[in-house]
């Protein structure tokens, strides 16, 4: 049996910063790894689907401007095997990080004897501290078993090497949106069907009419406050009957209803787990055992790869003999459709239910000139405010607003004000000034908006 002092068990976006962090503290550290480093955000999930969508947006980017002569055409075929090339090496320099910090690295399936004792291919592991990192999966849908053939989830769907001419995408959060908006710019007729009342149901409301509006235009067919019920071939299609009697004759199917914890046996080892399988942490990322820890999708939502990577640095910092805790109030969502969604803190329902006395503001984006060179003209910037010029929320809609989501995590992090921003200098031109704008615009002077 080889003993460690951290073992750690998932070498996705949780588990391997975990034991990186360990390893720096001088912990002798192992992880285990049934599949690919990275987890599901570098193999299955956040890495090739933006890698999906920046290949076919350049097709249609170019198609925006007149200056581009002549028809642009995807080889998809050749799109996936890039998008596989990006995704894989991600992942080897995941492993490359971890054995230059000398983490000793065992890919199999780890099966639990214990709560501290492991066999992987056969070889017992003992670790004194725990750090579980298992990840998710994906949820499935009662008549809709995934097959990799005709029914998807987010992992089969890569594998297709042919294009179809029809998708229906059940689901339209962030994963069934970013999906239909790939597929619609590939020229795929596109269905998005969603239970709830609207597109993205869990966002702010601007950005569920946003969406609707930019995918519509699109040729996305929308189907809110409607069930799939079933499916049957037709002949080469298939032929989905939704619960409002219409059906659609698609050749494929993609499930993206959302994701579940792999918590599965975890509580016959002592493990305790809330009602919906998550693993119940503490602000250290302790579980209810000591010395045994849960970072990740496992051990709560948003199911989000940053929230991820910090929950892994805590618990590697606290099972390597440190004390962290976590502080940090906020994790920006962001969704990589076009425009970019970024979303952190309270949305004006929220905070008003919390007790806040609060105001929204909403600052469009098509006079910024860098927007417009994005060839985007349909944005904004929304600001959740209070009497006193402190901001509880702030929303994005616009080009790259991903790479503006850190900033507005740091101004709610730090409890900034509207002034705080308005005499921050953004430079020109960039999408960031719309930061600087909206809060101008907030407190009543701004210098390119016309107050009517």
């Amino acid at each position: 049996m080889k003993k460690y002092d951290v073992l750690v068990v998932g070498g996705g976006p949780g588990g391997y910063p975990a034991a990186i962090r360990a390893s720096q503290n001088g912990a002798k550290v192992a992880i285990i790894e049934r599949d690919r480093f990275g987890g599901e955000c570098t193999n299955y999930g956040c890495i090739p689907t933006k890698a999906l969508l920046k290949g076919a947006k350049i097709a249609s980017d170019l198609a925006k401007y007149p200056f581009i002569v002549g028809d642009t055409e995807i080889d998809y075929r050749e799109l996936v095997k890039w998008v596989r090339k990006v995704s894989n090496r991600s992942s080897r320099g995941i492993e490359y990080l971890l054995k230059g910090y000398g983490v000793d690295i065992y890919k199999g399936e780890a099966i639990f004897k214990d709560i501290r004792n492991v066999t992987v291919n056969g070889e017992e592991l003992y670790g004194d501290k725990i750090i579980l990192a298992m990840g998710s999966k994906p949820v499935d849908i009662p008549g809709f078993t995934v097959d990799g053939e005709y029914i998807h989830n987010n992992r089969s769907i890569l594998d297709i090497s042919e294009l179809p001419n029809s998708i229906a995408i059940i689901g339209a959060g962030y994963i069934g949106v970013e999906y239909a908006t790939i597929f619609s710019e590939l020229g795929v007729d596109v269905y998005l069907i969603e239970l709830l009342d609207r597109v993205l149901p869990l966002m702010d409301k601007d950005f569920s009419m946003l969406m609707d509006r930019l995918l519509k235009k699109k040729d996305v067919k929308i189907y809110t406050g409607v069930k799939a019920e079933e499916w049957v071939r037709n002949g080469e299609s298939l032929m989905v009957k939704l619960s409002n009697n219409v059906k659609l004759e698609v050749d494929t199917v993609l499930i993206a209803v959302g994701r579940k914890p792999n918590s599965r046996d975890l509580d016959k080892l002592g493990v305790k787990l809330d009602n919906e399988g998550f693993v119940i942490v503490d602000d250290m990322n302790k579980t209810s055992i000591d010395g045994v820890y849960a970072v990740g999708d496992l051990a709560g939502k948003p199911m989000l790869a940053h929230k991820a990577f910090l929950e892994g640095v805590i618990a590697g910092e606290n099972a390597s003999g440190g004390e962290m805790y976590r502080v940090s109030k906020y994790i920006p969502s962001v969704v990589y459709t076009e425009p970019e969604l970024v979303s952190v803190g309270f949305t004006y329902d929220e905070a008003r239910e919390a007790g806040y006395d609060v105001k929204e503001v909403i600052y469009p984006i098509g006079g910024l000139a860098k927007a417009y060179m994005e060839g985007v003209s349909e944005g904004f910037v929304k600001l959740i405010v209070d009497g006193e010029g402190l901001i509880y929320g702030i929303h994005i809609a616009a080009p790259n607003a991903s790479e503006l989501a850190g900033e507005a995590t740091y101004l709610l992090e730090t409890r900034a004000s509207l002034e705080d921003l308005a005499l921050t200098v953004h430079p020109h031109p960039t999408v960031s000034e719309a930061l600087r704008e909206a809060a101008e615009y907030s407190l009543g002077k701004p210098y390119h908006y016309l107050l009517k």
